[in-house]
């Protein structure tokens, strides 16, 4: 904490401002109901129980474990398991306090691999903090942009949940059949055919040669190096790499060009993306050209995502699972027309560009939230109070 305190603000203790205690309920999953009060663990909301022990919003401290320091601001009926920290005050806002508790690391920690936070530390946790008006216009601030947030992320989900189901649909019964058959992939449109993955794209390993793979004379370049992490899991477009190739290490390497399909066959098994730059990566991942007189790019792109898990199946069972190019030649997708393919692609290319449209906005909204809370809780930037 900065040694600098705003004009009228205080460095108070936490257990000066708040009533800090353990969470003392003492359950199993058993003893969950399906109507009644949440009772919070170190996870946040872990279920309902049938009696509330506080009637006032308040703040749940996570305080052994994995998740320790992780708090979350409860509703106004609610109670805690053991080992969490309950956080309660009648003089101070809650809320401006769970802002503060989420803007930097406050909180003194004990022990190494099971962590523990001990309640006399949580009390003496040094506060920065101004007068209860000026918290409560902060509060209201950033718990305006938390709401946008939350939203946000919730029309994601439902655009995620409409995806999937829309796949589901699109990707085994077409548009508008009435005539069916059986295959090898169950029952499809009659008008649709088997065929497998070599028939309709061609498959390239990638390529990194020289031993070992870290040396670092190979690296630095002009030539993006992708990795298996680099490939996201929901996103169309690969647009960023972790690594650089140099001419030597080009040598070494194969560029696929922009516009290639590339799958990891290793770690994170069958995710795939489209390259928006030309890029080297190593035999951890494929590239994919779609014969686009037989299958359009996208959708090829959303049927390999609809079968991941089937894929994920084929891989031999092994410490790491791994695919490799004798499972994916002949791996089988069913291919409609050309034409319906085009409206199969148009319709999930219109609720992906949906969601990539709102996680943009989180993702701005979520650093719009880190930039006020810098300014307002350390009182660079003040607020107006009415």
């Amino acid at each position: 904490m900065s040694s600098a305190v705003p004009e009228g603000w205080q460095v108070s203790p936490l257990g000066s401002l708040a009533t800090v205690n353990w969470g003392n309920l003492s359950l199993t999953k058993d003893s969950y109901v399906e109507t009644g009060f949440p009772a919070y663990s170190a996870a946040g909301n872990d279920g309902l129980v049938p009696n509330a022990e506080h009637t006032a919003v308040g703040v749940v401290l996570s305080a052994i474990g994995a998740r320790c320091g992780r708090t979350f601001l409860t509703p106004q009926r609610w109670t805690a398991i053991k080992n969490t920290i309950t956080i309660l005050s009648d003089n101070q806002d809650i809320r401006f306090l769970y802002q503060v508790f989420n803007f930097n690391e406050v909180w003194n920690k004990s022990g190494g691999a099971q962590p523990f936070i001990s309640l006399g530390d949580a009390r003496k946790t040094p506060i920065l903090h101004p007068p209860l008006p000026e918290q409560k216009k902060i509060a209201s601030i950033l718990t305006s942009v938390d709401e946008v947030i939350e939203n946000t992320q919730k029309q994601i989900d439902k655009l995620q949940d409409l995806k999937k189901a829309t796949m589901n649909e699109l990707l085994t019964k077409g548009i508008g059949h009435t005539e069916f058959k059986d295959s090898e992939l169950g029952r499809i449109p009659k008008s649709w055919e088997v065929r497998s993955l070599s028939e309709v794209s061609e498959l390239s390993r990638g390529k990194f040669s020289h031993r070992p793979r870290n040396d670092p004379a190979f690296y630095d370049g002009d030539f993006p190096f992708l990795q298996t992490g680099d490939i996201p899991t929901d996103n169309l477009d690969i647009a960023y790499f972790s690594q650089s190739l140099n001419e030597k290490g080009l040598q070494v390497s194969r560029l696929f060009p922009k516009g290639t399909l590339v799958m990891t066959i290793a770690a994170t098994v069958g995710e795939v993306a489209f390259l928006t730059f030309d890029s080297c990566f190593p035999d951890s991942l494929v590239g994919i050209t779609a014969n686009e007189s037989l299958v359009r790019q996208y959708f090829l792109l959303f049927c390999l995502r609809f079968r991941k898990q089937v894929l994920i199946q084929e891989a031999p069972e092994s410490a790491q699972k791994n695919l490799n190019l004798d499972i994916l030649n002949p791996f089988q997708v069913a291919v409609p027309p050309l034409h319906e393919q085009r409206a199969i692609e148009s319709t999930l290319l219109s609720i992906q560009k949906h969601i990539e449209k709102n996680k943009t906005k989180l993702s701005q909204t979520q650093s719009l939230k880190k930039s006020l809370m810098q300014d307002l809780l350390t009182g660079k930037v003040r607020v107006t109070v009415n």
